[in-house]
C-alpha cells in the first residue's frame, strides 16, 4: 500500500487518536474547570471541522466528555442509558448478520422446522402429532428464552429501565437505590428458576414421551429426529467459523460495558470505579453513550489486513434507519405520564380504589400487585402499564407503610411475563408470525408460566430480596427523617 493510500484510509483514525493527546497538556497543566471545558470544546471543533467522526456522533461526545471532566453532572440519564444499550445491541446484531438478511431467530426456527419435517419422512414410527408438538415446543423456547433473558439486567427490557428512572427520580433523596449489581443479585436466581420451570413445563406439554425416561436416566437417543437435530446443531456450530475482528471488538465492548455497569456502585452504598471522578457526575448513561460512540468509530475489519479500508462497526446512517426510535419516545412519554400522575394527585385517587388492601398483610398486598401487573401486561405494552401503575403503587406503599421496593421490584418483573397472547410481547408476535404457533398454543402454555412466574417472584420478594436491598431498614431521607 502506497503512502497516499495509507493516509487516505488512516487519516480519520489518526485525527481521532492524536487530537485528545495533543490537547491533553491544557487540562493537565492548568487543572481548572475552564481549561477542561476548553479541552473538550477544542476537541469537538476539530472533529466537526475535519469530520473525522460523523457529525451526529460528534454531537454525542459532550454528553460523555463533560461528565468525565467534572464539568456537568449527567445524573441518571435514562434516555442515554436506553440509547447506548440499544446501540450496543444493534452492533452485536450487525457484527454477525446472516448472509441473506434474515434475523437469526427466523433462520433457526425455519431450519429446525424443515429438519423435523425431513425427519418425519425418515422415521415412520414417529407420528406427525409428535413432530408438530416438538416443533411448537422448540419455537416457543425461542420466545420464552428472549423474555427471561430480558429480565436479567436493568437494560434488558423497557419496563426495568423505566423502573430505575422512576426510582432515581422519586427516591433521589433516600437510601433506596437500584444499581446494576444489586438488581443482578436479586433477579439472577429468579431467571434461573423461571427457566428451569419453563423447560420442565415445555417438556411435559410438548415432549412428555421422552421426559420420564430422561428423569430415570434411561433415555436413549435412538430415533432419527434426535439424530437430525444433533446434526443440524453441529452443522450450524461449524458454520460459525472463527471469531472475526468485528465480533471480537463487539464482544470486548460488551464485556467492558457489563463490567463498568456492575462495578460503578458496590454493595453497601460504596463507590466503585467512579471514585476516580467527581461524585454523581458520571452515570451508567455516560458509560452506555461512550460505548455506543466507540461502536461508530472502531474499524469493522482488521487494519493490518491486505487492502484494508476504513469502515466503522456500525454507521450512523444504518443506526438511524434501524434504531427503535418509537420505543425511546415511548419511554420519555412514560416518564412524563408518571410525573403527571404524581403532580396532579391522580395516583392518590387511583390508590384509594385499592382501599380494600388497607389493613391486609404485606404478602396479600404483594400477591394482588403481582397478579394485577401480570393481567395488565397481557393486553397493554409493559412500559405503558408501568408509567400508570408505578405512581399508584408508590402511593399505596406510602399509605400502607410498606417499603416501595417490596412492591416496585416485583411489579417490574411481573410486567415482563406477557405469555398469553400474540400482542403480549414482541417475542410472542415474532413466533406467531411464523404460522406454526396459534393463539391457543400461547394461551394454554403461557397461563401455567404466568402462574409459575408469579410464584417465583413472590418467593424472591419475600426471601432473598430483603437482605439485598436492606428492606428491614426504613426508608431514610437525606435529612435523616424516616417515612
Amino acid at each position: 500500500m502506497t503512502i497516499r493510500l495509507w493516509l487516505k484510509e488512516w487519516y480519520k483514525i489518526m485525527i481521532v487518536i492524536i487530537t485528545p493527546i495533543l490537547l491533553l497538556p491544557l487540562p493537565l497543566l492548568l487543572q481548572t474547570d475552564e481549561s477542561k471545558c476548553a479541552y473538550a470544546i477544542l476537541m469537538l471543533l476539530i472533529y466537526w471541522i475535519t469530520e473525522a467522526i460523523p457529525i451526529p456522533v460528534t454531537s454525542l461526545l459532550p454528553l460523555v466528555l463533560f461528565p468525565l471532566l467534572g464539568i456537568l453532572k449527567s445524573n441518571e440519564d435514562t434516555a442515554a442509558l436506553f440509547f447506548g444499550s440499544g446501540t450496543l445491541a444493534y452492533a452485536i446484531q450487525s457484527s454477525d448478520r446472516p448472509p441473506n438478511g434474515q434475523s437469526v431467530e427466523v433462520i433457526n426456527i425455519s431450519t429446525l422446522s424443515s429438519d423435523e419435517e425431513r425427519s418425519t419422512e425418515q422415521e415412520q414410527k414417529l407420528s406427525s402429532d409428535q413432530v408438530i408438538k416438538l416443533r411448537k415446543g422448540l419455537i416457543l423456547c425461542v420466545a420464552y428464552g428472549a423474555v427471561y433473558g430480558g429480565l436479567s439486567t436493568i437494560v434488558g427490557s423497557a419496563a426495568t429501565i423505566f423502573l430505575k428512572a422512576f426510582v432515581d427520580e422519586q427516591y433521589a433523596n433516600t437510601n433506596f437505590r437500584i444499581t446494576f449489581l444489586n438488581y443482578l443479585l436479586f433477579v439472577l436466581p429468579v431467571v434461573v428458576l423461571m427457566m428451569i420451570t419453563c423447560w420442565l413445563w415445555l417438556q411435559i406439554r410438548y415432549n412428555y414421551h421422552d421426559l420420564l425416561p430422561w428423569c430415570f436416566c434411561k433415555y436413549r437417543s435412538s430415533n432419527d429426529v434426535d439424530k437430525q437435530l444433533k446434526k443440524t446443531l453441529r452443522r450450524q456450530y461449524n458454520e460459525l467459523g472463527f471469531l472475526q475482528w468485528n465480533e471480537g471488538i463487539v464482544l470486548a465492548l460488551f464485556l467492558t460495558t457489563v463490567t463498568l455497569w456492575t462495578t460503578r456502585d458496590l454493595a453497601g452504598g460504596q463507590r466503585g470505579w467512579n471514585v476516580l471522578f467527581r461524585s454523581e457526575y458520571v452515570s451508567n448513561g455516560t458509560v452506555a453513550l461512550l460505548i455506543s460512540i466507540l461502536t461508530m468509530i472502531l474499524p469493522n475489519d482488521n487494519p493490518c489486513s491486505k487492502n484494508w479500508k476504513y469502515k466503522p462497526i456500525i454507521s450512523w446512517t444504518d443506526l438511524s434507519k434501524n434504531y427503535p426510535w418509537g420505543t425511546l419516545t415511548l419511554l420519555g412519554a412514560g416518564l412524563s405520564i408518571s410525573q403527571a400522575f404524581q403532580v396532579s394527585k391522580l395516583s392518590n385517587l387511583l390508590a384509594n380504589a385499592l382501599h380494600f388492601l388497607h389493613g391486609s398483610s404485606r404478602m396479600a398486598i404483594l400477591v394482588v400487585i403481582i397478579v394485577l401487573n401480570e393481567l395488565c401486561t397481557q393486553i397493554v405494552n409493559n412500559l405503558s402499564v408501568a408509567s400508570i401503575l408505578f405512581p399508584v403503587i408508590t402511593t399505596l406503599a406510602s399509605t400502607t407503610e410498606i417499603h416501595p421496593a417490596r412492591l416496585l421490584l416485583p411489579s417490574s418483573l411481573a410486567l415482563s411475563l406477557g405469555f398469553l397472547l400474540p400482542i403480549s410481547s414482541q417475542p410472542n408476535s415474532v413466533i406467531f408470525a411464523t404460522g406454526y404457533i396459534q393463539t391457543r398454543d400461547l394461551f394454554t402454555t403461557g397461563i401455567m408460566l404466568n402462574l409459575l412466574g408469579g410464584l417465583i417472584i413472590f418467593l424472591a420478594s419475600t426471601t432473598w430480596m430483603i437482605p439485598i436491598f436492606d428492606l428491614n431498614q426504613p426508608l431514610i431521607l437525606s435529612s435523616n427523617l424516616t417515612l
